[in-house]
């Protein structure tokens, strides 16, 4: 699948790499589709909304606008998966 151009505005810049989210690589997270389903999110977008995720940030809210609901339940699940197998530690 090819990589959008067009990102939401949440997710666009440079990712800053968290203690937070480095156990969650996201070339081994399921791709987040875009609405159309023929795009997908790049790495650096995926890894600022796992970066929004861990802050509990508002701006999800666009990202969920943006993207394929269903590519965003397999990533979550995924997420969740690689936390639990981290051993679900809770500063996370």
């Amino acid at each position: 699948v090819p990589v959008a151009d067009d990102v939401p505005a949440a997710l666009a810049g440079r990712a800053r790499r968290s203690a937070k989210t480095d156990w969650a690589d996201p070339a081994r997270l399921p791709r987040i589709r875009t609405r159309a389903g023929d795009r997908a999110l790049p790495d650096s977008a995926t890894r600022r909304l796992l970066g929004l995720l861990a802050a509990g940030a508002p701006e999800v809210a666009d990202v969920r606008e943006h993207c394929d609901r269903h590519s965003l339940a397999e990533f979550s699940w995924a997420v969740f998966q690689r936390w639990y197998a981290c051993g679900a530690p809770t500063k996370h």
